[in-house]
């Protein structure tokens, strides 16, 4: 028998390999905190018959899935993780290609000790006694299946628990009731998650407050003499047996239920009604009572409420029949009432800019009231005698100038005149801050005049049309319901009093309109022109505008269209086959938008030791298709798609994962000769 090796290769490049180990360890430890850094290192022991360079393909797997592959002519490879999360955990392996030779490692199983913190919402922030709390607790990057706990928490007491089990979802709602003596609650909540025969717990939420208030008094504010008055008082109790519910006012019995958990009682209020109710629920021994307050509203008053600059204003407030109320003085402004005082009682000297409304307020046990406004007109600054250059520098005016007589019943009676402070230039300003508005929707202004005896008459233009007239003391605003994108309108606005100067004008304000479209526009033109040789002519000027220009011999007709670019929203990436493929099939990618203006600029990224563009192109459309005719093993990854448009955002999808089904032949020839 006579065996035939071919060994030219052997000795012609005695490039001759074998693979010794390969071996899989990760950093810092098998053991990783969640959120720490982590690194799989596969590292490949290769003996060489001489000093060559040979490449190699490195692949990872985690429970059998693909994570990373990179090609390269080290020894080693590094899959890095910058954030461990608790999904991280799991059996990895590596495996090694190189020059036509396999070889495996063992697997490593590493554990991501800990979970991310979970984020707990209430459905509301207030209840009543027997209704129920709604809670919900998500633990976000974490894969299910998983364990929830909710605790209620009280003051002075063991939480109450509950958990949920979760197999498909990341989280879980439960809901707790609210008890008697209930008034101030927290609840929070934890995960846990199986891993290896061990519990892994997260640290605990955020602590969600929730509060308690009984059912009593219905309105519970602005009680005044002839509105009606709604006591309701109830109870919240597990048997119903020998309840008794009685309302009082100043120790007299007003009403009383029994075995019931309702009572209410009804009343037109009168200043006799001010004063503290008192709810008192019985049963047996036991008594557990609330209390409030109604007072009647505070009343404002003036010294004066028409008066010359200089002169002294005192404002007074005060509540009948109740002495030991909290009392604040404001004045009403555009942005946000302005305190003034703290007490009962306001004395100032006034300037024309304390012309406007004054309030007070009243605090009793916590309940604020508010009085009706008080209008202050001051007028403006005062002229003395007159002052004219034809009788400057005389002694006696009044009694040198002819008509003697007549000039001095002038000159006693109207030595001071009191005259009206013309109004300043107003300003006009978008209410929110921003000259913009987004397109369909409205848009409010607000025109200021610093200075000027109101009554003022404010005047609203849209362009050269007059949109609103308001008559207020220092300002006014003006809710254009119908904005569009129809040329340069500006606004402006005017304000005027009784003064003999007349009008003033503000500054032309032009606010940018923002589209906001949710669905494809279309736009089509449809131009006559009754002229020969007629041409039609379309440029881009800006991203917001095109111009179409008909140019004929007779004439130049220019229209402009006004559109916005609406930015690119939700990017995804999907292929057919979807997670695995065979070597040498086709696979297709589809990367589409939900939302945005075309064209759209689409990019497939493969990544590897860096991303690598795989895939470009512009589509009108919101959707582009790549197909890949013959898929190899380098095709196997991870991938994702960036989709942009004239808006300059970038949105990147969720990567998908293309794992390979590949199929290898290998074949030994034994040749064998009988001699």
């Amino acid at each position: 028998m006579k065996i035939n090796i071919n060994l030219v290769s052997f000795f012609v490049f005695h490039q001759v390999f074998t693979f010794n180990t390969v071996e899989i360890n990760v950093q810092p430890s098998v053991k990783v905190k969640n959120g720490a850094p982590m690194s799989i290192i596969c590292h490949a022991d290769i003996s060489k018959s001489a000093d060559f360079q040979l490449q190699h393909n490195f692949t990872i797997f985690k429970d059998g899935k693909l994570v990373f592959m990179t090609v390269s002519n080290k020894d080693d490879a590094r899959y890095e993780v910058p954030m461990a999360r608790s999904s991280d955990t799991g059996e990895y392996e590596c495996t090694v290609e190189a020059g036509g030779k396999t070889k495996s490692s063992n697997s490593l199983h590493v554990w991501v000790t800990g979970m991310t913190k979970p984020i707990l919402t209430a459905e509301k922030k207030e209840v009543l006694e027997g209704e129920v709390v709604k809670l919900r607790c998500e633990l976000p990057e974490e894969v299910p299946p998983l364990y929830f706990y909710f605790r209620k928490i009280k003051m002075n007491s063991t939480p109450k628990e509950k958990y949920v089990f979760e197999a498909y979802k990341n989280y879980s709602e439960v809901e707790f009731s609210v008890e008697e003596g209930d008034n101030i609650l927290q609840f929070d909540c934890f995960g846990k998650r199986h891993v290896q025969r061990e519990f892994d717990t997260s640290e605990h939420s955020n602590k969600t407050l929730v509060t308690v208030r009984g059912k009593f008094v219905r309105p519970s504010h602005n009680i005044t003499e002839g509105d009606r008055i709604q006591l309701e008082c109830s109870t919240v109790v597990a048997r119903m047996r020998d309840i008794e519910i009685i309302l009082q006012k100043n120790k007299t019995i007003l009403k009383s239920v029994r075995d019931e958990k309702v009572l209410k009682y009804s009343t037109v209020a009168t200043l006799e009604d001010s004063g503290e109710y008192l709810c008192k629920v019985e049963q047996g021994r036991a008594s557990k009572s609330t209390k409030v307050n109604l007072f009647p509203k505070p009343t404002l008053s003036a010294s004066m409420n028409k008066l010359d600059e200089n002169r002294e204003l005192t404002l007074s407030c005060s509540i009948s029949s109740f002495q030991k109320a909290n009392f604040s003085v404001l004045r009403r402004n555009s942005n946000g009432d302005v305190l003034l005082e703290t007490s009962r009682n306001l004395t100032m000297r006034v300037s024309v800019n304390d012309t406007g409304s004054y309030i007070c307020k009243a605090e009793v046990k916590g309940i604020v009231k508010e009085s009706k406004p008080v209008r202050i007109n001051v007028y403006g600054e005062l002229i003395q005698r007159f002052r004219t250059q034809w009788y400057q520098g005389k002694s006696k005016p009044c009694h040198s100038l002819p008509f003697a007589a007549l000039w001095s019943v002038i000159c006693n009676h109207f030595s001071v005149i009191p005259l009206l402070a013309p109004v300043s230039k107003p300003t006009l300003s978008v209410v929110n801050g921003l000259p913009e508005v987004v397109l369909g929707k409205p848009l409010q202004l607000i025109c200021r005049s610093a200075r000027g005896t109101p009554p003022i008459t404010f005047k609203f233009y849209k362009g050269n049309v007059t949109k609103e007239i308001v008559i207020n003391d220092t300002y006014a605003t003006f809710l254009d319901e119908n904005v569009g994108q129809n040329g340069k309108k500006g606004y402006k606005c005017d304000a005027r009093n009784n003064h003999s100067s007349g009008v003033k004008t503000s500054n032309i304000l032009n606010v940018t309109v923002v589209g906001n479209f949710k669905k494809k526009m279309v736009v089509r033109f449809h131009v006559t022109v009754k002229a020969y040789n007629t041409r039609i002519k379309a440029t881009i000027s800006t991203i917001q505008h095109v111009i179409i220009k008909v140019i004929s011999n007779s004439a130049n007709i220019c229209f402009l269209c006004a559109f916005s670019v609406v930015p690119i929203r939700n990017a995804s990436l999907g292929s057919v086959p979807y997670g695995e493929v065979e070597e040498g099939s086709e696979t297709a990618f589809l990367c589409s938008v939900k939302e945005g203006s075309w064209p759209i600029h689409f990019r497939i990224f493969r990544k590897a030791d860096r991303d690598v563009l795989v895939f470009e192109q512009s589509e009108h459309a919101d959707r582009v298709m790549w197909r890949k005719v013959t898929m190899s093993r380098q095709d196997t990854g991870t991938y994702y798609c960036m989709a942009s448009n004239r808006a300059n955002v970038d949105v990147k999808s969720h990567p998908i994962t293309i794992n390979g089904k590949l199929t290898f032949m290998v074949s030994c020839m034994l040749h064998h000769h009988n001699s």
